[in-house]
């Protein structure tokens, strides 16, 4: 079983973008997968939700996709401390899991340690790089 861990930016992108999370997933999975999400980007998805605009939406939807996304894939929410890309890369350099982010240098940080990203390609479709 494939696992993925799902950072904050990645979870905002399937609204802002309008890309189908579960789908795309499972698509690159190409078999079962486990979807991790670190505690710190839910609760930085619960802060952004409180403001208003575009990302507070984008972020009360991804609230309710984690919810929807956990009923279709395993789904577990880490307890996670300190900066959230700083533990997500410990954890999937650790766990050898691929990492779902737009972040440009926690992408970088994960390539050089010859970790697998899944990002947005071309506004419409997941990938790994």
């Amino acid at each position: 079983m494939k696992k993925v861990v799902l950072d904050t930016n990645f979870l905002l992108s399937q609204y802002e973008q309008k890309v189908d999370l579960i789908e795309g997933l499972l698509h690159i999975a190409d078999g079962p997968v486990q979807i991790i999400i670190p505690s710190g980007a839910v609760e930085e998805l619960e802060a952004l939700s409180c403001k208003g605009g575009r990302r507070a939406s984008a972020a009360r939807f991804a609230l309710g996709a984690i919810q929807t996304l956990s009923l279709k894939i395993p789904t577990k929410i880490l307890k996670s401390s300190g900066e959230v890309d700083k533990w997500i890369f410990k954890f999937a350099t650790k766990n050898k899991t691929l990492v779902a982010t737009n972040d440009r240098a926690l992408r970088k940080k994960l390539a050089s340690a010859r970790i697998g990203v899944v990002v947005l390609k071309h506004k419409c479709k997941i990938g790994i790089v």
